[in-house]
């Protein structure tokens, strides 16, 4: 029984790494790139401010339009994250719900949908 107690586990890990990567490729391109590159820009522009290198009137319009893209940005990637999650939650709890005969489990291996 070990064994398939091991096994069992090395298939739903492969099966939530590949649930995980699928979700990674939902995310939106680019966006911690963009994430980083505001947010230095944000950082570098303040120390500009605090230096008076940059007007206020400059700043601050400046300042909240990164600061809304910046919130937007992370509120993706926290959903991006949640819906991984879910996913990876979703295989495991499916596989040992009791509810699965064998050949919904073995589509479940395969990655095809059930119903």
């Amino acid at each position: 029984m070990k064994v398939d107690e091991y096994v069992t586990e090395a298939v739903l890990a492969k099966l939530e790494e590949r649930a995980a990567v699928r979700k990674q490729g939902d995310a939106p391109r680019g966006g911690a790139e963009e994430l980083e590159r505001l947010t230095k820009k944000q950082r570098t522009m303040l120390q500009k401010w605090r230096e008076d290198l940059v007007s206020d009137e400059l700043f601050f319009p400046e300042n909240r339009k990164m600061e809304v893209r910046i919130r937007q940005l992370r509120g993706e990637h926290s959903l991006c994250v949640q819906r991984a999650s879910k996913v990876t939650a979703d295989v495991r709890e499916r596989r040992f719900s009791g509810e699965l005969d064998m050949a919904q489990k073995r589509a479940l291996i395969r990655g095809r949908r059930m119903r």
